[in-house]
Formats: structure tokens, C-alpha cells, sequence
């Protein structure tokens, strides 16, 4: 199978939304994406800070930029 890591904008918003619901460590959010999204390695701690950082930027994407990889 092909590698799969690199998350989508809906993805990283689907990570900000279980953050801000529960009460959950940048590692276990890692974890928590790893497994719900399929990926083949788990995100990196910068990675998930990085997300959690662009929280707004994700909640105000239409459908169109959620879909995609990048901003």
C-alpha cells in the first residue's frame, strides 16, 4: 500500500475538534489519529502543535479547502 501520513484539512480540523472536547495530551491525540485516520505512522508531537495552532484557520475552511492537503 501506498504511504499515508499526510493528513488532510479535515482531518487536522477533526483533530482540533477532539481537543477542544476533551481533555486529551498532544500524544494522545497523535495516537487518537494514528488509529482513526488509518495513517501509517504516527503524527509527530510538532505536527499535532502545529494543528492545534491553525484551530481557526480549519473551523472557518469551506468544504472545498477541508477536503484538501494543504491550506
Amino acid at each position: 500500500m501506498g504511504k499515508k501520513s499526510a493528513l488532510t484539512n479535515c482531518q487536522k480540523l477533526a483533530i482540533c475538534l477532539k481537543k477542544q472536547k476533551e481533555r486529551i495530551t498532544q500524544s494522545e491525540l497523535a495516537r487518537w489519529a494514528k488509529d482513526e485516520f488509518n495513517l501509517d505512522k504516527l503524527p509527530g508531537q510538532q505536527t499535532i502543535s502545529d494543528i492545534l495552532k491553525k484551530k481557526k484557520e480549519y473551523m472557518a475552511m469551506t468544504e472545498h479547502h477541508l477536503n484538501a492537503k494543504k491550506i
